[in-house]
């Protein structure tokens, strides 16, 4: 693990098979009985399919599970960032509702991308800076790990604190869609690319589980038609290997499923949403029987962050 001058960024070094550690001071303790149960809860990337993450939240929170902090790739890096930000869950679902693509998409001649990425820009800017008042990272009220991708160097990169929009931009840069996103002398795609499920970064934590929540790399398109349609398909397929490893990181899993919703249909948004609340409802039982382990004085050691599976 190194970090800058700054301490913001984590950058993940074990695409060589070496082992890397995140551990927070102090060590680990386990609930004292009757205490909530405190989860390190994984938002994984998957466009517009994201905002299941918003019902999943929903419920966890319903059922008196503790969000203690939270990583993210891309949508689910900005969901985390609403919620560790202090919006209420109605809010955040009215912002889902709201979402469109003419509001974060500004189309150009496909060079370096299909979009510019300014009215996405322009859109988080007026809803973390001007509606959350929140401009970085560290402002949040719940720790957030945002994951992002060197595109230069083959890396995943985690930012922790610093400006929270260039976080995101670096984060939601998905190939092809938005273009790379330079910040701090480095470039930057979609976390997505190399971590659509960061669950490995809150282990080794004060976190009593783990729980992931993936809602990418799902359905494929039937018949590619054109060279966009021949590379998001190339993506999605090298996605699952990837995904395929990073699933087994979390102690809990949740997958949401979407039948035949695509990742960018933003009016399906409230279907969405309702699809990842009842995802959550059914992992609850496992959640809350784990509480209970630890309740009754379980085990509840970390684990080692180990990048190899990237």
């Amino acid at each position: 693990m190194v970090t800058n001058k700054i301490d913001n960024i984590i950058k993940l070094s074990g695409l060589s098979g070496e082992k890397t550690r995140i551990s927070a001071p102090g060590n680990s303790a386990c609930l004292n009985s009757g205490a909530k149960i405190k989860a390190g809860l994984a938002l994984g990337s998957g466009a517009v399919r994201g905002f299941a993450h918003i019902g999943v939240i929903s419920e966890l929170i319903k059922n008196g599970v503790d969000i203690n902090e939270l990583s993210g790739s891309s949508m689910g890096a900005i969901v985390a960032c609403l919620y560790a930000s202090g919006m209420d869950m109605a809010s955040m679902k009215n912002t889902a509702l709201e979402l469109c693509g003419d509001i974060i998409f500004d189309r150009r001649v496909p060079i370096i991308s299909v979009n510019k990425g300014e009215k996405l820009k322009k859109y988080l800017k007026s809803l973390f800076w001007s509606k959350l008042k929140v401009r970085r990272l560290e402002e949040l009220q719940t720790n957030v790990f945002v994951v992002c991708v060197d595109i230069n160097r083959g890396r995943p990169v985690v930012f922790k604190s610093g400006d929270i929009i260039e976080a995101l931009m670096a984060s939601s840069a998905v190939p092809m869609l938005f273009p790379p996103y330079s910040y701090l002398g480095e470039t930057y795609i979609d976390g997505g690319v190399l971590m659509p499920l960061p669950a490995v970064l809150l282990k080794k934590r004060r976190n009593d589980i783990v729980i992931g929540v993936n809602v990418g790399f799902s359905n494929m398109i039937k018949q590619p038609r054109h060279i966009l349609h021949i590379s998001a398909q190339s993506i999605v397929m090298m996605g699952e290997k990837i995904l395929s490893a990073q699933k087994k990181e979390p102690d809990i899993l949740i997958e949401p499923d979407f039948a035949e919703i695509g990742f960018w249909e933003f009016s399906k948004a409230e279907n969405i949403i309702q699809i990842g609340r009842s995802a959550a409802i059914k992992a609850l039982p496992r959640i809350l029987t784990i509480n209970s382990s630890i309740e009754r004085g379980g085990n509840c050691e970390g684990h080692v962050l180990n990048i190899n599976s990237i």
